[in-house]
């Protein structure tokens, strides 16, 4: 990738904390890869790069799963565009895209993937016409099927704040609460405090935030009365 296009990819926060990513570079209005990381595409998907630039985005989204790939079209890219139809055309290349799918590699492999994305767009129309960002393997971090869906705004100096924060999910299975996603539960309604719990389930206070968080989508619950009615009236709590 040249330099120009280096210039333009931002580079936030904990940028690489899940390893080398494979930098990407997409013509979205050919649907053709104009720059794909050799290395990191080998690593990730099993395939030469240039397996991805000869067959361009559908050589790409023929290694996605297809649950995942539905909810992309059905829910991501829409929300996408309905998203940046609301933005000044110069300030959309501001905004960062972030969305986790699965991809079956070369070799049969699953692996969960974090795409972190930008575009940029023609002056006349606000739809992509370059398409620049990162995949990243986060295989060993994320163990359920939801897909996360996150849009951040630079603020200057390298510094993004969230502005959209959503889950979707793949299957109606993929809503049930895991065991350890139930523990949590049990122990936030027996009101044990985040620190407690986290001792008492050998986990880290920050895993637990999560699993609560990941919880009230599940359940669709806003507040802990929600929840706690949840689950009370799914047996959770005993008698």
């Amino acid at each position: 990738m040249d330099t120009a296009h280096n210039s333009h990819i931002p580079m936030y926060g904990n940028h690489f904390q899940y390893g080398n990513p494979s930098a990407y570079l997409l013509d979205y209005s050919r649907q053709q890869y104009l720059h794909f990381d050799e290395a990191a595409s080998r690593s990730l998907t099993g395939y030469n790069s240039s397996y991805l630039l000869k067959g361009g985005l559908e050589a790409g989204l023929s290694l996605w799963d297809k649950a995942d790939l539905d909810v992309y079209d059905q829910q991501v890219l829409p929300t996408n565009l309905n998203f940046l139809s609301s933005v000044p055309i110069n300030e959309i290349p501001d905004y960062l895209f972030e969305c986790t799918y699965r991809v079956k590699t070369k070799e049969g492999d699953i692996k969960t993937v974090l795409q972190k994305s930008f575009f940029l767009h023609s002056i006349d129309e606000k739809l992509p016409t370059l398409v620049c960002g990162y995949l990243f393997d986060i295989t060993p971090y994320k163990t359920d099927n939801s897909v996360l869906y996150r849009i951040h705004k630079s603020v200057g100096n390298g510094i993004y704040h969230q502005v959209k924060d959503d889950l979707f999910f793949p299957a109606y299975e993929d809503r049930i609460l895991s065991k350890r996603e139930t523990e949590v539960l049990q122990g936030f309604c027996y009101h044990y405090s985040i620190k407690q719990i986290a001792e008492k389930l050998h986990i880290s206070p920050y895993t637990v935030k999560n699993h609560l968080k990941n919880i009230r989508r599940k359940v669709d619950c806003s507040d802990d009365a929600e929840l706690y009615i949840y689950a009370r009236t799914k047996g959770l709590l005993g008698r």
